[in-house]
């Protein structure tokens, strides 16, 4: 949340691809000192504060590849899908964010599981060591983001604009006249006072 209002200030001031790529190479680092942290500090209890604080370090740059993966990133996808496909680009979208939110658990079900569902520091480590694995996958996307593949307004077709068509019998409305006709040939009127949405006298 910090993170986020500068993240996208800079995307709108700069360019978009680039913040994402940042993101990117973030996500090596990010793993690596979770990774490290998780090792380390399952091995050696006496350094445990030390792992803890580089865990909260990690925790951050994490938060910061978030707030770019929801920014920036995603403001660029609707941006390169053409209007009038985005409804079909969401609806995918949405499906892998199910099925990963589906198959997280499900890995972590299975290594539990593996593991005889022990709690203990090492086991707890491995578990962590399969989700930074599965991070590093995410990194290679980031980079394939373009700003070229944006659409702008001017990309769109145009769309008709709506008119409305008033017609009038008789002429020229008169004095008082705001859209229907004088005399006969009103729209409602039927005897000649006033037909229409109110003509004149």
């Amino acid at each position: 949340l910090i993170v986020a209002l500068p993240v996208g200030w800079a995307a709108d001031k700069s360019s978009k691809s680039r913040i994402i790529a940042a993101g990117g190479v973030l996500i090596p680092f990010a793993a690596a000192a979770t990774a490290f942290a998780v090792s380390y500090g399952a091995e050696h209890e006496d350094e445990r504060q030390l792992c803890f604080n580089i865990f909260l370090a990690a925790m951050c740059a994490w938060g910061i590849v978030e707030a770019i993966s929801n920014g920036p990133a995603q403001a660029l996808f609707a941006d390169s899908v053409p209007t009038g496909e985005r409804s079909g680009a969401y609806t995918v979208l949405f499906a892998l964010y199910l099925l990963s939110s589906t198959l997280g658990p499900l890995v972590c079900i299975f290594m539990f599981t593996l593991h005889g569902n022990r709690w203990h520091l090492r086991d707890l480590r491995n578990i962590f060591l399969a989700g930074m694995g599965f991070e590093l996958i995410s990194m290679f996307f980031m980079f394939s983001y373009r700003d070229s593949a944006a659409h702008h307004k001017s990309d769109d077709p145009p769309q008709a604009e709506s008119a409305v068509v008033v017609e009038t019998a008789g002429g020229d409305a008169g004095p008082g006249g705001g859209g229907g006709g004088t005399g006969e040939g009103g729209d409602s009127g039927s005897d000649g006072h006033g037909g229409g949405g109110g003509g004149g006298s």
